[in-house]
């Protein structure tokens, strides 16, 4: 999670989500911004009974888009994360397509002593284990620039992704329904749809 203290605000960076951009935007308002823990951890992996009064929040985004962003990102940066046990898994399996990526790596995935998942529901980032919301405010990053009450950062554009065709030109039927089915919580928690 990334801390600013001078401004008592926290933020769940949910991958895939438009971090980067919203570590800068706190940088831009506080250089003191910090790290505790992973950058991706969970809020519930947190105590935050030691930040009283800060501001927690996070993004979410579309389950299809990210699907694609995620894919892109390590085909463009194939040598980037060496260690990490997805992006070592991702290197082995050398997925040949969008597609082969989806239904290779849409479960979770054992690594080592870890299961993981690139397809965690980007909700869990934010409950407990008995799903009550740890956070104040979960945007959309669909939705990033529109003014809310919660929160007044400019976040700038960063790490923007060389991907400039619509999303559900990736999808077949089938793979639309896969992540459907795989994202079934986030799409009704945050009511996502495909082509919204």
């Amino acid at each position: 999670m990334i801390i600013s203290d001078k401004n008592k605000i926290i933020f769940i960076h949910n991958p895939k989500a438009a971090g980067t951009s919203i570590y800068w935007a706190l940088y831009n308002k506080d250089n003191g911004v910090r790290k505790e823990g992973d950058t991706h951890s969970w809020a519930k992996d947190h105590d935050f009974r030691f930040y009283p009064g800060y501001f927690k929040f996070g993004y979410v985004r579309n389950p299809w888009d990210r699907m694609v962003s995620y894919y892109h990102m390590m085909v463009e940066n194939p040598a980037s994360h060496t260690g990490h046990p997805l992006w070592d898994y991702f290197r082995e399996i050398n997925p040949i397509d969008f597609q082969d990526f989806l239904t290779r790596c849409i479960d979770y995935v054992t690594v080592g002593d870890s299961v993981m998942s690139f397809t965690t529901n980007q909700i869990y980032y934010f409950v407990d284990r008995y799903d009550k919301l740890l956070v104040d405010f979960i945007g959309k990053v669909e939705e990033i620039g529109i003014p809310n009450r919660y929160l007044s950062l400019d976040i700038p554009v960063t790490n923007e992704s060389k991907i400039k065709k619509d999303y559900r030109s990736f999808y077949t039927d089938y793979t639309r329904d896969l992540i459907a089915n795989r994202f079934k919580r986030d799409i009704e928690y945050f009511g996502y749809s495909y082509g919204v």
